[in-house]
C-alpha cells in the first residue's frame, strides 16, 4: 500500500453475520375482550378495582391472572362484600354489551339494552293510561257519532301498539253490535249528552263504550270523527251532580 494512500488495509478474517434468532411473530387479530376482562373494566369504572389498596383486589383476583369465567361472579362477589356492597342478585350475562351498576347497594351486571327497552314500554304505557283520564265534561253539550267512524276509535291496547310502532287490528264497525246499551247496525247514528272530554283543547277525544260479539270495549274517538251538535260548557268532573249524568247515549238513526 502506498504510504500516501487513505485506504484501510483489508481484514484478513471477517466474522459471519449472527443468525437471526427472533421467532416469527404471528399478527394479532383484533378480538373481542373476554367476559372476565369486560367485567373487570366495568367494575373499574365503578371504582371497585380502586379498592385494591385495601386488599379487595387481591381476593377478587383483579390485576392478576384471570381464572375460569365461572369463578368470576364469586370472585367479584367476594370483593364486593369486603367493600361493603351487597351482592344479592349479581349475575353475569354473556350477550350484548355489559353494564355494571349498583342499585340500592346491589352490584348488577346486565345487558342495558333490554332494560332501556322495558323502560320505554313502561313510559309509553303510562302516557296512554293518562290519555284515558278525563279532563272534564261538556255540560249541556252533545256530540253525534256515526257508526262507520268508530273504525277510528282506539282502545288502550291499540294506542300503546301505535305508539310503539307495532301492528294492531282496527275496530270493524260491521262487528259492532251496540253503542252503550243501544243496538247498532250498519248506518246507525247516535248522540251523546254531556260527553266526557279527554286530552286537551288542541287534541280532544270522546269516550264511548261499544260491544262486539266477542267483548265490550272502552274506546276514545278523536274529535274530528264526531260531530259537535251542542258545544256546551267545559267543566271539571267535580262539577257533576245527580241531575247531570255523563255520556247519555241516544240512537237517532235508524229510528226504531
Amino acid at each position: 500500500m502506498d504510504k500516501g494512500s487513505n485506504e484501510l488495509p483489508m481484514m484478513a478474517h471477517q466474522m459471519p453475520p449472527a443468525p437471526d434468532t427472533r421467532a416469527e411473530r404471528t399478527p394479532m387479530a383484533h378480538k373481542k375482550q373476554p367476559l372476565s376482562r369486560r367485567i373487570q373494566i366495568g367494575l373499574a369504572k365503578l371504582g371497585l378495582i380502586a379498592a385494591a389498596s385495601t386488599g379487595v383486589a387481591h381476593h377478587a383476583g383483579i390485576g392478576g391472572p384471570v381464572g375460569d369465567i365461572g369463578t368470576i361472579p364469586d370472585a367479584v362477589g367476594s370483593a364486593a362484600v369486603e367493600a361493603g356492597i351487597n351482592t344479592v342478585g349479581f349475575a353475569a350475562k354473556t350477550g350484548g354489551d355489559l353494564a355494571v351498576t349498583i342499585e340500592n347497594g346491589i352490584v348488577k351486571l346486565a345487558n342495558s339494552e333490554p332494560q332501556q327497552e322495558q323502560k320505554n314500554i313502561e313510559d309509553e304505557k303510562a302516557a296512554v293510561e293518562a290519555l284515558f283520564n278525563s279532563s272534564g265534561f261538556q255540560a249541556d253539550g252533545q256530540i253525534e257519532i256515526d257508526l262507520a267512524n268508530l273504525s277510528q276509535a282506539r282502545t288502550q291496547e291499540m294506542l300503546l301498539a301505535a305508539r310503539l310502532g307495532n301492528d294492531y287490528e282496527r275496530i270493524d264497525p260491521s262487528k259492532i253490535t251496540a253503542v252503550g246499551n243501544l243496538p247498532a247496525e250498519p248506518g246507525a247514528k247516535f248522540t251523546v249528552d254531556n260527553p266526557t272530554v279527554y286530552g286537551n283543547s288542541l287534541e280532544r277525544d270522546f269516550l264511548a263504550t261499544i260491544k262486539t260479539n266477542d267483548s265490550i270495549l272502552t274506546v276514545l274517538i278523536p274529535e274530528k270523527y264526531v260531530t259537535i251538535t251542542k258545544s256546551g260548557e267545559l267543566k271539571p268532573l267535580t262539577a257533576i251532580t245527580d241531575t247531570t249524568p255523563l255520556d247519555v247515549v241516544h240512537r237517532i238513526s235508524p229510528i226504531q
